[in-house]
C-alpha cells in the first residue's frame, strides 16, 4: 500500500552571483514525517560551517568528489572523503560541521531527530581558523580546494 506524503517541497536555484556564498547550484528539498531530505548540487568549495542542535544529518555521494570535515571546541579537525557513489558520512546532534566540494557535487542530505525536533533547524557556526582560511583563499581562488583544506587540516583525506 502507498502513503501519499503531505509533505513541504522545495526546489531553489541559486542565482550565479550567489552560489559561492550560498554554497550550492540547486537543491530539491522534501520534509515530512520530521524528516527532511535534499539533493543538492553543490557548488566547489568549502561550505559554511554549521551544526545541529538534535538532528543527526545523513551525507551521501551521488555524483563528484566531497570531503565531510567535522571539528570540536579543540579545534581538532577530522575529514572523510566521500569519492564513490554511495558513500556517506553521519553527524551527531550538536556535532560541527561542514562540506567540501572538489568540483561540481551532487549528494543527498537527510536530516531527522530521534525526537519530534524541526528537520529544518540549523545552527550557523564560524569555521575553525583553518578552514575559514581555505574557505577564503577558494573563495578569492588563490588555491585549490584539495590544497587548501588539507594544508590546514590535522588529518588528511582517506
Amino acid at each position: 500500500m502507498w502513503e501519499t506524503l503531505e509533505a513541504e517541497r522545495l526546489y531553489d536555484e541559486t542565482r550565479e552571483d550567489d552560489v559561492l556564498e550560498r554554497g550550492f547550484r540547486s537543491r530539491f528539498k522534501l520534509n515530512t514525517h520530521g524528516v527532511s531530505v535534499h539533493l543538492a548540487r553543490l557548488a566547489p568549495g568549502v561550505q559554511k560551517g554549521h551544526k545541529h542542535e538534535s538532528l543527526y544529518e545523513l551525507v551521501m555521494l551521488v555524483d563528484g568528489m566531497v570531503v565531510a570535515t567535522r571539528w570540536d571546541d579543540a579545534g581538532q579537525i577530522d575529514t572523510f572523503a566521500l569519492r564513490d557513489q554511495g558513500d556517506t558520512v553521519l553527524f551527531h546532534p550538536e556535532q560541527a560541521h561542514t562540506l567540501i566540494a572538489e568540483g561540481d557535487s551532487q549528494v543527498l542530505v537527510v536530516r531527522f531527530a530521534e525526537t519530534d525536533a524541526n528537520p529544518n533547524e540549523r545552527i550557523p557556526l564560524d569555521l575553525p581558523a583553518s578552514l575559514a582560511s581555505a574557505r577564503n583563499a577558494f573563495l578569492s581562488n588563490s588555491r585549490s580546494v584539495a590544497e587548501a583544506v588539507l594544508k590546514g587540516s590535522n588529518r588528511s583525506a582517506n
